[in-house]
C-alpha cells in the first residue's frame, strides 16, 4: 500500500506567473508572437520578392514594428538581448533584402538598360559610371537663361528621350505653334 502524506504537493506555477516574490515572470509573456519557423519562411519570401517589411509582417500577421524589432534585436541594435534564432533571423532578413534589390536592378538593366545606365550607374565622385558627374551650379544656370534658351534646352532634351526611347509618349503642349517636339513631329 502507498503512503499518503497529509500535506499537499505545492502545484507548478502557471507558465508567465511569478514564482516568488521578488521573481520575475518566466517565458513570453501573454499575447506575445514568437518567430516561428512558418513566420521565418513567410517573411523571407516576401523580402525576395521585393515586398517592404510592413507587407512582410502583414502577410505573416505580425505588427510592422514587431519585425523591425526582431531584426534589430538580431542586429544587436536593441535594448533587449540578441538570440542566435534572432541573428540568424536578421542575416537572412538582410539577404533576402538584396537579393530582391539585385533582381530589380537586373530587370531594370534587361527591360529598360537607358535608363538603367543614367539611373543605376551614375557617376560619382568616387566611382566611375555612365553620367557625367554633377558639379552644382545647375540652378545658377537656369536662373540665367532666357525663356528662348530653356524652351530650346527643353525641346533638345525632349528629342534626346524620343531617340533613346521610340516608344515613350510625349504629353500634349499646351501652347500651339510653339515649336516643340510635339508640335513638329504632329506639324514636321
Amino acid at each position: 500500500m502507498v503512503k499518503r502524506s497529509s500535506t499537499p504537493e505545492p502545484e507548478e506555477p502557471e507558465q508567465g506567473a511569478p514564482r516568488g516574490p521578488n521573481e520575475r515572470p518566466r517565458g513570453r509573456p501573454k499575447g506575445s508572437v514568437s518567430l516561428t519557423a512558418k513566420r521565418r519562411e513567410l517573411i523571407l519570401a516576401c523580402l525576395r520578392a521585393g515586398a517592404l517589411l510592413s507587407e512582410a509582417a502583414d502577410v505573416a500577421g505580425i505588427s510592422p514594428r514587431t519585425l523591425r524589432e526582431w531584426i534589430a534585436r538580431g542586429e544587436g541594435r536593441s535594448g533587449r538581448p540578441q538570440t542566435p534564432k534572432l541573428k540568424a533571423f536578421a542575416v537572412e532578413a538582410r539577404q533576402a533584402m538584396a537579393e530582391a534589390r539585385v533582381a530589380a536592378a537586373a530587370r531594370a538593366h534587361e527591360e529598360r538598360p537607358t535608363w538603367w545606365l543614367t539611373h543605376a550607374a551614375r557617376s560619382s565622385p568616387d566611382r566611375e559610371g555612365w553620367t557625367e558627374p554633377a558639379t552644382g551650379g545647375s540652378a545658377d544656370q537656369v536662373a540665367e537663361m532666357s525663356e528662348a534658351e530653356i524652351a530650346d534646352e527643353l525641346s533638345h532634351l525632349l528629342e534626346l528621350r524620343l531617340r533613346s526611347e521610340p516608344g515613350a509618349v510625349v504629353p500634349r503642349c499646351s501652347r500651339p505653334r510653339c515649336g516643340c517636339g510635339w508640335h513638329r513631329r504632329r506639324h514636321g
